[in-house]
């Protein structure tokens, strides 16, 4: 048995160990492989911010509207939302997760 000297440890997640798409040949699937996991890492990173309201609206008719996603100046994320009074919003993204669901305009 040899000392191979001092050694840094590698964590059980890869911590410390940054690929890039740039460290392997482009187009190759190592490639895009790095590159999909950095976007998903960035999306991750993302600061949401999620206003749901359900304050009872004339025009609103018990109907759930979920806004699209703007991204401000500063890279973060902001949506406005809105769903029937007395529903929650777990009762909400239940229903809009159910095959079919259709956004109302």
């Amino acid at each position: 048995m040899t000392n191979k000297g001092a050694q840094q440890p590698l964590g059980a997640t890869g911590a410390g160990l940054r690929l890039g798409g740039g460290d392997y040949e482009l187009g190759s699937p190592q490639s895009r492989a790095a590159a999909l996991s950095l976007m998903a890492a960035r999306k991750l990173s993302e600061r949401r911010i999620d206003v749901v309201s359900s304050v009872l609206r004339p025009d609103a008719n018990g109907k759930i509207r979920i806004g699209t996603w703007i991204e401000g100046d500063d890279g973060s994320l902001f949506r406005f939302s809105t769903i029937p009074p007395g529903m929650t919003v777990e009762e909400a993204e239940r229903t809009i997760s159910q095959p079919g669901w259709k956004p109302t305009p």
